[in-house]
């Protein structure tokens, strides 16, 4: 199986913002079976960058988040 190549958002760009890392964690959470509920309660628990943080928690593996 091929590996899945990695999901770049660019903080910076028009892709930083809330309503897109939630729209790419509810993709990512589904897609890998995780806790949707509890992942977007954690992200919404806080500002923006604690929303970063916790995307980054819990979706490294799959997304990159850079501000370049």
């Amino acid at each position: 199986m091929l590996a899945e190549a990695k999901i770049v958002i660019d903080l910076c760009g028009p892709e930083g913002n809330h309503r897109t890392l939630m729209t790419y964690a509810h993709t990512l959470a589904k897609r890998h079976n995780l806790d949707e509920n509890a992942i977007m309660d954690e992200m919404l628990d806080g500002g923006f960058i604690h929303m970063t943080s916790v995307f980054k928690k819990h979706f490294s593996e799959w997304a990159t988040l850079t501000t370049d």
